[in-house]
């Protein structure tokens, strides 16, 4: 149970700075993509807490693609790229949920 929280709060804390850095720092489109540097970061962070799993590193690529696609959404309101950027994060946070649940009934 204390590698739920501590993956919960890296998270949290992750998500809490990307999108900070995202909405306020005026980043176009295509250098966001840049921000993806940081998934290596968290998995290794991770491992060095003693969570390795294979859910984890799925959970930190449909974090890092929610933390990207919805601050865009509120940027783009209309035309092809909102609805793809809807998908990606429709998906994303599915896929979020998903291996949250798996994770979490592994650590019980």
């Amino acid at each position: 149970m204390k590698s739920l929280l501590t993956l919960l709060t890296y998270h949290l804390l992750f998500s809490s700075l990307l999108i900070f850095i995202i909405v306020s720092g005026d980043l176009p489109f295509s250098e966001i993509f840049l921000l993806l540097v940081f998934i290596p970061a968290l998995n290794k962070g991770l491992t060095y807490l003693k969570i390795d799993s294979q859910k984890t590193r799925i959970l930190n690529l449909a974090l890092c693609f929610m933390i990207l696609s919805f601050p865009q959404l509120m940027l783009i309101s209309s035309g092809w790229k909102y609805y793809l950027l809807l998908t990606i994060a429709s998906l994303s946070s599915i896929t979020y949920l998903y291996y949250l649940y798996q994770f979490v009934k592994e650590n019980q």
